[in-house]
């Protein structure tokens, strides 16, 4: 098999799950935001806000790692997609001949 081959169903299965752990991400991520808040209201001062600001400092660097992963998901999904519509519309051809 010298070839390339494609399993579209499985390109789409990987999407499917790469967006299943930007879910999960985002979620320990809404964790992050809660601790935080919790923090905030729980502890004042000087020690409270160099906490809380080293915490925001990670913010846009989570939030981009995030979207990186969702794009990767989705890239993937859509390419499984385009494969499986492409052997399915070859196969059509081909029984057509």
């Amino acid at each position: 098999m010298d070839g390339f081959q494609a399993n579209p169903e499985g390109v789409m299965s990987k999407g499917k799950r790469i967006t299943e752990i930007y879910e999960g991400y985002m979620a320990q991520k809404k964790n992050v935001d809660n601790t935080k808040n919790k923090v905030t209201s729980a502890w004042t001062g000087a020690d409270s806000t160099g906490c809380v600001t080293a915490i925001e400092s990670y913010n846009a660097d989570f939030v981009q790692l995030g979207n990186v992963i969702a794009q990767i998901g989705d890239i993937l999904y859509r390419h499984g997609n385009r494969l499986a519509q492409s052997r399915d519309a070859i196969a059509n051809a081909a029984g057509n001949l």
